[in-house]
């Protein structure tokens, strides 16, 4: 690249033009940092020809359109900006086309000069043509389109796709770069896997938004899971086994699409969700009650639904509870109390006999069978491992097969021997540390992929499925379908693509994996603006037994965590409520916060520079009533350049303001945001997720100036009186953050003399 920018910048200066031969470009070619002479050069290029040649594929399309002209006694040529002259250029094309023949051929290296200078009129001057018996047909605005009609060629565009997928190809090598690189297909091409997406991306419907997601982002990363599906479940065959497959509902709803136009071979969908499943393995209350402590609050309705059952001691424990609420962990505390062992027992039979007759009314040969594939999204395998105990205990032994885009391998450890489970996308290709990150962020995936029905509430004792109401709005329903479509007919357009002479890029597993996760880690950790305004408006069911829906993408709930404290705490913080998507709602905020957020998820952001610095100390006075109590409080500096205060409130002594000395403010400064969190200490505070903001209105200024939020006169002997909410905890940390204006870089402290 550097040599043919010399070559190309020389020749423009030389000549007026930058067409430059291979020739010349090896000329600027530093042959010695490779210990390499001169007289390599004609080996360097026939290397490289060699691997262009490996490179090139036909386009089906304009092979058939060359094949039908000359049939019809039309003159057909080429002409090519490109530095291979036009003996090269012939041994490329009828390396793809061995059968292909045209009339002439010109090259712009060849000429000294290209489509958008005089090549075209070069062309018809030797072919003496006259420009309105002429067309061109080419995929650049700019060199085929432009420039041919200029001179009066008829200009025929090739639909290409458009510069958006170009940004998007730029976010996906970086994140292969930081995701795959300790892995064995690091520095290896995509085989050709952009290529079809741009082929596909130029053939698709434009003005759909949501079928453009799903035909350039979703499309290639299902399309190549079901490779690997496809490739799993045919080594599955053989040695006396009788293997059914089937796709786990909802998520595993788009997997199944795909697979159904990619082959014949008949699958099934049952539904079986993480709920029901656990429900049915459970052989006491301990398992049950821990999926209730992943629930912020709980009422008689949820448990019902959950558990299939209400007692009369559920009854009275939920009219104790203020409102009829109360968190899962206290639920889960009092849940075996409140059912007993025959209960538990009765309602776990009940249940599996059910989920056995939805998989025989799901799966055609299912008691035939003697192996059962399992397809999903992910990711611990709790409905496969749940489904094991339900075997088990009902005397239905049968093998069962997980096949999953994403695992989360340490969950597989415990797995029953005659059992296996799979990740496309396993601790191999991505590592746990990464793979964390895109699991914090799935919720986005699954709302694509699943079904657009009520999750499963019950079976009838046909095995039909009784469905909860969809709390979902038909706004997101309907997006998700478009999303849908537009990866299937990336998948059924990528078929025909390689029904002719296009490579199967998706045919190394093992590189078509490194690439797959690339795509999907960029999809769900660096979205564009265009994919935020698509997708961050939308809701997640939380599906346990409620109608709960979670914010999608939260910028407002985002930013707070980020005022609260040093970003790498935001970006790790896991106690509710947090947003689904926390990559989308950080890059929300700003594309440097999304961008520091993808980085942090694959392990490549220094704690140093994101975190929290050391600035010393400042005495700040905590107003109670009419009284003042001093208290030194550390300063920092955060990883944007801002001003930092931490000020520790004790819930008891009825704080009602904070003043801040002017002495510790930057001269002139914009106040970002001052957050309250409370708990039942100054640790606990920190760490909540509950984030009040205080008003700007609110604050007030003696003897310096605050205008909105901007303030000036610091440095001077004024104050900064920061009034403090009510709150409901023990103590609370009131965080101030203050951004330096007119280029003040605040230095931290490294333990200097």
């Amino acid at each position: 690249g550097l040599a043919e920018s010399k070559a190309r910048e020389a020749a423009k200066t030389g000549h007026g033009s930058p067409e430059v031969s291979i020739d010349t470009i090896y000329r600027y070619f530093p042959t010695h940092i490779f210990g390499l002479d001169r007289n390599a050069i004609p080996a360097l290029i026939d290397a490289e020809f060699q691997a262009e040649q490996e490179l090139c594929f036909t386009n089906p399309d304009i092979a058939g359109l060359i094949r039908e002209a000359r049939a019809r006694g039309l003159r057909v040529g080429f002409l090519s900006d490109t530095y291979w002259p036009a003996d090269r250029l012939a041994g490329l094309l009828k390396g793809c086309a061995p059968d292909l023949e045209w009339d002439f051929l010109f090259a712009s290296c060849d000429h000294g000069t290209g489509k958008t200078e005089a090549l075209f009129r070069r062309y018809l001057e030797k072919e003496g043509l006259e420009a309105g018996a002429t067309a061109h047909i080419g995929d650049n605005e700019a060199a085929d389109i432009v420039a041919a009609s200029k001179l009066g060629i008829q200009a025929v565009p090739y639909p290409q796709a458009g510069p958006a997928l170009s940004a998007i190809f730029q976010r996906e090598t970086l994140l292969f770069n930081l995701l795959c690189a300790p892995t064995a297909d690091a520095n290896r091409l995509d085989q050709g896997a952009r290529t079809a997406r741009r082929a596909i991306a130029g053939r698709a419907p434009a003005g759909k938004p949501a079928f453009t997601y799903g035909t350039e982002v979703l499309g290639p990363v299902m399309t190549a899971f079901d490779r690997f599906v496809a490739d799993r479940v045919a080594g599955l065959s053989g040695g006396g086994r009788r293997v059914a497959v089937a796709f786990l509902g909802r998520d595993g709803l788009l997997p199944l699409s795909i697979w159904r136009v990619s082959r014949d071979i008949p699958v099934s969908y049952a539904e079986v969700n993480r709920r029901i499943a656990l429900v049915g393995a459970a052989e006491s209350v301990e398992p049950i009650a821990e999926m209730f402590r992943r629930l912020r609050q709980m009422n008689l309705p949820m448990a019902t639904s959950f558990l299939k059952s209400e007692t009369p001691r559920m009854r009275h424990y939920f009219k104790r509870q203020p409102g009829g609420i109360v968190t899962g962990d206290k639920f889960a505390e009092a849940l075996p109390k409140l059912i007993t062992k025959a209960e538990i027992s009765s309602l776990t039979k009940r249940v599996r006999q059910q989920v056995l007759a939805h998989l025989r009314h799901a799966i055609p040969d299912f008691d035939a069978c003697t192996d059962l594939a399992l397809v999903d999204l992910g990711y611990s395998g709790t409905v496969q491992k749940s489904l094991r105990t339900i075997l088990d205990l009902e005397g239905c032994p049968r093998r069962l097969h997980g096949l999953y885009l994403l695992t989360a391998d340490d969950a597989f450890r415990d797995l029953d021997e005659a059992d296996t489970a799979e990740g496309f996308l396993s601790a191999t290709v991505i590592s746990p540390s990464a793979k964390h990150a895109l699991l914090k962020n799935i919720s986005l995936l699954e709302q694509m992929c699943g079904d657009a029905r009520g999750s499963v509430l019950a079976y009838d004792d046909d095995g039909t499925v009784q469905r909860e109401p969809d709390p979902r709005p038909q706004s997101q329903l309907d997006l998700c379908a478009s999303i849908r479509d537009g990866a299937v007919h990336f998948a059924k357009d990528y078929a025909s693509l390689t029904a002719g002479a296009f490579a199967d890029c998706f045919a190394n597993l093992g590189i078509s994996a490194s690439w797959t996760g690339a795509l999907l880690a960029r999809a769900l950790l660096l979205p564009t603006d265009d994919e935020l305004l698509l997708l961050g408006r939308m809701k997640h069911d939380v599906n346990m037994g409620s109608q709960t829906l979670a914010s999608m993408a939260d910028p407002q709930a985002a930013n707070a965590f980020a005022l609260a404290g040093p970003l790498q705490a935001a970006f790790s913080i896991r106690r509710p409520p947090i947003p689904m998507w926390m990559a989308g709602s950080m890059a929300e905020i700003s594309p440097l916060h999304g961008f520091l957020y993808a980085l942090h998820g694959t392990g490549h952001l220094p704690a140093d520079i994101v975190g929290d610095a050391s600035l010393g100390g400042i005495d700040v006075v905590l107003i109670q009533a009419n009284d003042g109590h001093p208290l030194t409080i550390p300063c920092y500096r955060d990883g944007f350049g801002n001003l930092r205060l931490h000020i520790p409130l004790p819930g008891k002594a009825n704080i009602t303001a904070v003043a801040i000395p002017a002495s510790a403010l930057p001269p002139r400064g914009i106040i970002r945001g001052v957050a309250l969190q409370s708990g039942d200490n100054a640790a606990d505070a920190m760490a909540s997720p509950q984030v009040a903001i205080v008003p700007p209105g609110d604050l007030r200024a003696l003897n310096m100036t605050l205008d909105n939020d901007l303030i000036a006169g610091g440095g001077g002997d004024g104050h900064l009186v920061v009034p403090v909410p009510p709150f409901a905890g023990k103590a609370a940390v009131m965080t101030v953050t203050v951004s330096p204006l007119d280029g003040l870089r605040l230095l931290a402290l490294a333990g200097l003399a």
